[in-house]
């Protein structure tokens, strides 16, 4: 729930306390490590739990807060504290045996705890709600939540640096008498054996590693076998891959060679590799497997870390992965990019026709979810959409800060989803300008002191798409939009997108309406027209491939989480990120400690960047604080 307004001084407090993200922790919370070869202890103190009351449509809800956790939010449960942990592992590790325990536990009844805020059904935000229905299912109040003080979310592999996810709760609940337990001391032991070396392992990413574990000291111990760089002549960072048909192209002003050049003008080392050459030189069971396997050989000899997919799905095949946790009963699997972008395993380890489920990942443990390399889809089907897109992302990027007042221009834009909590996009929205700790989730969201954000909120106005197709035209550098959606509509329709007049003043769309990214569904979706439409509309967008989500009893639904993280990643003067296709990825992998929640492998799965992953977001580039706090840098482990 929205929590109870905190006066300025309060407000402050929390800002000069608190980084940012889930990565940096809190002075109350201190961890002891203890590495020996294959056995790793970390010892976790929590501060005592906080009740505090907010009224919430004339209803008193109770929350539970320690110190700056974030809160769990699995539908129809109690929302509670909860500590995210990343630890790396030893190099190529594989976990024999975890232990967690509590040194002690105190249990206490509180009265006000009979309002506990629950979480609450989430909705999808293309369907009206009737509020005569209730969206909080009664939960068995005979059960303590969470079931047990920790989570064991599994290995994820970043470029072959070991990294287990779990999430430690300091504090459990049973309904029946309203009683909290709170645990002050969790200790972790886990002892690991050898396993086989990662063959995707890259040294020259220690840096990022430091920046999301617990654990730095464990980063030393990581040495590569062999350095795949060393002497090769032919190495690309930047890789399109398109088919023949659009590399020989004449007659139009654009082609992928200016792309090209202009990203080596960069300092990048670039190449094109048509589709044809892929199938015929690369093994797979289909050509999307073919061409995942030839961006796996390109990481490893190429040191290939960005690209640029140049074509519709007709072109460059999608692959569709298994819908393991939306709630739509007509949507059993959804149109991903994330395949060609997470390389360990295959992505169906059991070897039948769902693609990305649960434990499809190496050896059957969970999916892949982190990134190897950076993937935008340019969703082009002919000559024309190629230079349409080139003249626009060429355009963009040679836009000046200094002289071009458009790119000063936020436009955020909400419609009435449904009537009742969770049902206004401009809750959405709002969430993602300047610094928000709704929720527990701590975010730098688009920074007003540097952009002039214009509102469209039906929350607080009447508006229509006229009023919409003003603004674009008058020029906006950022579009963050929440609203009603299909395949052909995101409160325009892409009709509305070739009328705009924004000729040279290209903006970049997020949008979290269903469907207005699924490019798999028909021959030109929302987000191909934005990219594809000549002289107007934009560069680059990130849409949804399937349904969004929303949530019912608030605003924290699982595209808003991916939404914050996103704009956090690039205006955070602690994440320092610019890029979109990192941002975007950067986005999923703060939410993977929630992962097991509701809609949120949906959304990690279908949130997708149409647009070149290596473009900067205008203003982002040398981002900084808009407040000023005292940096203290969080003990090893803390």
């Amino acid at each position: 729930m929205v929590k109870t307004a905190k006066s300025i001084f309060l407000v402050v407090l929390l800002v000069l306390t608190i980084f940012t993200s889930i990565n940096l922790k809190s002075e109350s919370v201190i961890a002891e490590t203890n590495t020996s070869q294959n056995i790793l202890r970390f010892s976790y103190a929590f501060n005592e739990p906080l009740i505090s009351t907010s009224t919430i449509d004339s209803k008193k809800i109770a929350s539970v807060t320690v110190d700056d956790l974030p809160l769990s939010g699995n539908s129809n449960q109690p929302c509670l504290p909860v500590k995210p942990l990343r630890i790396l592992l030893p190099q190529s590790a594989t976990i024999k045996t975890i232990s967690v325990e509590a040194s002690n536990v105190i249990s206490s009844h509180y009265e006000e705890l009979s309002n506990m805020e629950i979480a609450g059904t989430p909705k999808c935000i293309d369907q009206s709600l009737s509020f005569n229905e209730s969206m909080i299912q009664a939960y068995n109040e005979n059960e303590i939540y969470p079931s047990d003080i920790y989570e064991n979310l599994g290995i994820q592999y970043f470029r072959g640096w070991c990294i287990l996810h779990i999430n430690l709760f300091p504090v459990r609940f049973l309904g029946i008498t309203n009683t909290l337990f709170y645990y002050p001391e969790i200790n972790i032991k886990i002892e690991t054996t050898q396993g086989a070396y990662n063959s995707l392992f890259d040294i020259n990413s220690k840096d990022e590693v430091s920046k999301i574990v617990e654990n730095i000291e464990m980063i030393d111990n990581y040495q590569p076998q062999v350095n795949h760089f060393l002497g090769n002549p032919s190495i690309f960072e930047y890789v399109i891959i398109t088919t023949q048909d659009l590399i020989n192209i004449s007659g139009v002003s654009y082609t992928f060679d200016d792309l090209l050049n202009y990203r080596r003008s960069q300092g990048l080392n670039c190449t094109i590799k048509t589709v044809e050459s892929i199938i015929d030189e690369y093994n797979g069971i289909d050509v999307a497997e073919k061409i995942r396997n030839f961006i796996k050989d390109a990481y490893i000899n190429w040191n290939t870390r960005w690209v640029l997919l140049g074509g519709d799905k007709e072109k460059v095949p999608v692959r569709y992965l298994y819908d393991i946790d939306g709630i739509q009963n007509d949507e059993e699997v959804i149109a991903s990019d994330l395949y060609y972008q997470c390389l360990d395993g295959n992505y169906n380890y059991d070897g039948d026709g769902f693609w990305g489920e649960k434990n499809d990942g190496e050896n059957g443990n969970p999916i892949d979810l982190y990134a190897e390399v950076y993937i935008g889809r340019a969703p082009v089907d002919d000559k024309f959409d190629v230079s349409s897109f080139v003249e626009k992302t060429l355009s963009y990027e040679n836009s000046e800060w200094q002289n071009d007042d458009y790119l000063k221009k936020h436009l955020s834009v909400g419609e009435i989803l449904w009537n009742g909590p969770g049902g206004y996009g401009a809750g959405y929205a709002e969430r993602c300008i300047d610094y928000c700790s709704d929720y527990n989730q701590n975010t730098q969201g688009i920074p007003s002191y540097k952009y002039s954000i214009t509102k469209l909120y039906q929350r607080d106005m009447v508006w229509d798409k006229y009023d919409l197709m003003s603004q674009i035209n008058s020029g906006v550098n950022i579009i963050n939009h929440v609203s009603h959606g299909s395949a052909t509509q995101a409160s325009l329709d892409i009709s509305d997108v070739s009328s705009l007049i924004n000729t040279d003043k290209y903006a970049f769309f997020y949008s979290q309406a269903c469907h207005a990214g699924s490019f798999d569904k028909l021959d030109e979706c929302f987000a191909e027209r934005w990219l594809n439409a000549p002289q107007s509309g934009g560069f680059a967008a990130i849409m949804n491939t399937g349904y969004g989500y929303g949530g019912t009893t608030n605003y924290d639904g699982a595209d808003n989480r991916y939404a914050r993280e996103f704009f956090n990643a690039l205006f955070s003067p602690y994440e320092k990120i610019s890029r979109i296709g990192v941002a975007n990825q950067k986005s999923k992998e703060d939410n993977i400690w929630h992962i097991n929640e509701v809609n949120m492998y949906h959304a990690y799965y279908d949130t997708t960047l149409f647009g070149d992953p290596y473009v900067e977001i205008k203003g982002a580039e040398d981002v900084k604080a808009d407040f000023s706090w005292d940096i203290k840098y969080p003990l090893t482990g803390q």
